[in-house]
């Protein structure tokens, strides 16, 4: 462990995309804070964002999506079918009524 700035640090070693090196890099050019520093708050900001998409999952709902929406075009209720709100109610009590 080191310390640095008055915290303990633990020193971690990872590997980069050549892509995420350049950016990194330019990064730290822009904002004058080191590239560790960088990482560091890209670390708090993931953890922060507990609920935010994983990488892949965003892809991968939009690959459900649109398999979902080709089911949908081949699986279609007869023309004649049609959804009375009122009678899904009153299946929905007369449910009720016959549970008791």
């Amino acid at each position: 462990m080191y310390i640095m700035y008055n915290r303990v640090m633990v020193r971690k070693q990872l590997y980069l995309r050549p892509e995420h090196e350049r950016l990194l890099k330019q990064k730290a050019r822009e904002t004058g804070l080191s590239e560790a520093e960088l990482m560091r708050q890209a670390l708090d900001q993931f953890f922060r964002d507990v609920d935010a998409p994983l990488p892949g999952h965003v892809e991968a709902l939009g690959a459900f999506l649109r398999e979902a929406q080709q089911i949908s075009k081949q699986h279609r209720l007869p023309a004649e079918w049609r959804f009375r709100r009122e009678e899904a109610y009153t299946r929905e009590a007369r449910w009720e009524r016959e549970k008791t």
